[in-house]
């Protein structure tokens, strides 16, 4: 074993001591999430999908005509389990609706595809302001589309 001396000042200390905590933290959360699952009687599997990742496309990826059935067919057919729209959008609801149930595609929910120009973190509070309104009318959009986020 190496005697050497670490030269410790208070900057690596600090550093040491919060990864150290950030750690703990992590590992008790982690922990406790089980310790419910377990209570509530479920298995961790059951809760996390059986550990099966859940991939939705971007309406914005889907290039090409066809009609929004076609096009959620489409993205059943490659492989995708759901739809992630945008807002502001053209789409029609009912049209989305419809292809949603036909097709066994869900809308997880929408993207806010104004946030990059209004944005919620401006210094200016009139911007902010527009940021929340466009962000609560993207979240108005996800519940008609069919989505929830």
């Amino acid at each position: 074993m190496n005697s050497a001396a670490i030269p410790v000042n208070r900057r690596l200390f600090l550093q040491m001591s919060t990864s150290i905590a950030a750690g703990v933290a992590t590992i008790g959360r982690t922990r406790l999430a089980r310790g419910e699952i377990a209570e509530a009687g479920l298995a961790a599997s059951t809760v996390a999908g059986k550990g099966r990742i859940y991939k939705a496309v971007k309406w914005g990826m889907i290039e090409g005509p066809g009609s929004v059935l076609e096009k959620f067919q489409l993205q059943k057919e490659i492989g995708y389990d759901g739809m992630e729209l945008i807002s502001p959008s053209e789409l029609n609801p009912v049209e989305v609706r419809r292809a949603s149930d036909q097709s066994g595609m869900p809308v997880h929910g929408v993207v806010d595809m104004n946030h990059w120009e209004i944005r919620l973190s401006s210094p200016d509070a009139a911007q902010r302001e527009q940021g929340v309104a466009i962000l609560e009318q993207a979240l108005r959009d996800a519940r008609v589309f069919g989505g929830d986020s």
